[in-house]
């Protein structure tokens, strides 16, 4: 199923692109491992620490492009920015470009007909989605933050009170990892 990305503000269905597939997995662990004389192996010195990720989109585009319009779609395309894409709508990635060395539809068709039109795009991201800051209101009782990240980050609660009553036995429990 198709599905459109955005980045920098920009929905990729504005120059026509829609992307039909990605790969991203988790990231790799920073490898940090030394050779230690008169030892066998190595040794690991687990930091807990991850590597960027390169996230490939698989994508098209319904009509063909002319030259200027690859131009201003690589302008677009050429900065540091968010990218959030429409499957994972409450998450998104600081990213960079770091290969459309197929996006030009002339390399395309005379590499292989039956592919005109299709084109990877590699993004170069930081290790771990992000997600927006969450802001939840808080009456009586228990209130679930659902924290839905994908590494463990710092929380910060702030609770105000919005009345001239005063409040007591304020209780916040942390469950789960971190």
């Amino acid at each position: 199923m198709a599905f459109v990305f955005t980045y920098n503000g920009i929905p990729s269905r504005q120059y026509g692109i829609y992307a039909v597939g990605h790969d991203f997995f988790n990231p790799q662990k920073r490898q940090s491992r030394k050779k230690i004389d008169f030892r066998h192996g190595t040794y690991d010195f687990e930091s807990g620490m991850y590597d960027n990720r390169i996230l490939n989109l698989h994508c098209f585009w319904k009509d063909p492009k002319a030259r200027h319009d690859l131009r201003e779609i690589t302008l677009w395309l050429s900065r540091k920015g968010r990218l959030q894409l429409d499957i994972e709508p409450d998450k998104h990635y600081i990213a960079s470009l770091y290969d459309a060395s197929d996006l030009d539809p002339y390399y395309n068709r005379a590499a292989n007909i039956a592919n005109a039109g299709t084109f990877n795009l590699s993004f170069f991201c930081e290790p771990f989605a992000y997600s927006d800051q969450t802001v939840r209101s808080v009456e009586t009782g228990y209130t679930d933050i659902g924290y839905k990240g994908t590494a463990s980050t710092p929380t910060l609660i702030i609770l105000r009170n919005m009345t001239s009553q005063s409040i007591r036995n304020i209780e916040v429990t942390a469950l789960g990892l971190f």
